[in-house]
């Protein structure tokens, strides 16, 4: 059974528990790799647990199945009518987008990785603990200006090559990959011509080269540049060529690594299929962010085959707890996470807001 926790800003009070069914109704979730996610539900607004305070905007709420913690989120945006009330939660990792920190880091990734955490829980304490870490790497000097922590989080991780996540124990783990391997007990087929064989309802693919580039100038602070590029690329696609602004680096040497980065995460065209998991045949509860499955796709026009991260998990639970997954998969190895149009805006948005830091 699904049930959802309330609890104040910082989780030192428990306001109260929806149970599925007599509390809320209309259970939507997404998990994200390195991004908040969210969730949406209903509640009846005679229900006695629908208070203002139960429901004031930035408490947070933890989503369970069979006593298991899913995923930690905050109440965002309330909308009612006469009789309901929608209520839409954003993933945690979306609070840290509106903190700000400053400093210059060096050293041990992990221990920078933590510091910010530390930072910014003396300011107001999150409920975020720090967990575990087994990245080793060494930034030799990354300058953060009034950047959202969640940037900066996604900066070390960029230039560690490494993933980051806040489990449903409210903690925060710095990881070089975020997942188990399931590839080997886990098969998403479809295939034209066995069609009874396959494990998932449906599926679409886009073939996507909209952010594709393979010579990249990175525009480090100071005025540090540096260039890289992908020989191979260039023969097989022609040349693509972008800068990308990397101002919080002042070092040649990170500026290298992440750019060169950069290069290997977009020289190549990828694959970006979405399942929908036929869950008569494969327990879709055992899924999880970054988690490695194998996947068998041929649908007569393009054939997908490979191991592949589950980079995106989305649920809908019916009022009689039949449940919808839908899963969004990216090639191993690659490194780049698709953004919807919205989280485009949000990524100009973002890097507006780091020049005008520097001002």
């Amino acid at each position: 059974m699904y049930t959802i926790t309330i609890y104040n800003k910082d989780f030192s009070t428990a306001h109260t528990t929806l149970f599925h069914g007599p509390d809320f109704s209309n259970l939507q979730y997404d998990l994200q790799l390195m991004k908040p996610g969210g969730l949406q539900f209903r509640v009846q607004l005679r229900n006695a647990k629908a208070t203002p305070d139960n429901f004031q905007l930035f408490n947070k709420v933890i989503l369970s199945e069979d006593g298991t913690d899913l995923m930690i989120t905050y109440i965002e945006n309330l909308s009612m009518d006469t009789n309901t009330m929608d209520i839409t939660c954003t993933g945690i990792l979306g609070l840290f987008k509106k903190r700000l920190y400053s400093a210059n880091l060096a050293g041990d990734s992990a221990t920078a990785f933590e510091a910010i955490l530390t930072a910014t829980n003396a300011i107001d304490d999150t409920g975020i603990t720090f967990g575990t870490s087994d990245v080793v790497d060494t930034i030799t000097d990354v300058k953060f200006n009034r950047s959202t922590i969640l940037a900066a989080w996604s900066k070390l991780a960029n230039l560690a090559g490494s993933e980051f996540i806040i489990n449903g124990d409210k903690t925060l783990d710095f990881l070089q990959e975020i997942g188990t391997d399931q590839s080997a007990s886990v098969v998403l087929r479809y295939r034209v011509t066995q069609i009874n064989m396959a494990t998932l309802n449906e599926f679409s693919v886009d073939v996507e080269g909209k952010d594709m580039t393979n010579k990249v100038v990175g525009l480090g602070s100071g005025g540090i540049t540096d260039v890289q590029q992908s020989a191979a690329s260039i023969t097989k696609y022609g040349v693509l060529e972008s800068s990308k602004s990397l101002i919080q680096t002042d070092d040649a040497t990170d500026l290298a690594t992440e750019t060169a980065n950069f290069v290997a995460n977009h020289k190549e065209e990828f694959y970006a299929p979405s399942i929908v998991v036929n869950t008569s045949k494969i327990d879709a509860s055992i899924l999880g962010i970054g988690d490695t499955v194998t996947v068998d796709l041929n649908n007569g026009f393009i054939e997908v085959n490979g191991a592949y991260r589950i980079i995106k998990k989305m649920v809908s639970v019916s009022n009689n707890l039949t449940e919808e997954v839908n899963l969004e998969l990216m090639a191993v190895g690659i490194n780049v996470l698709p953004n919807t149009p919205f989280e485009d805006i949000v990524s100009i948005e973002d890097r507006v807001s780091l020049l005008e830091s520097e001002l």
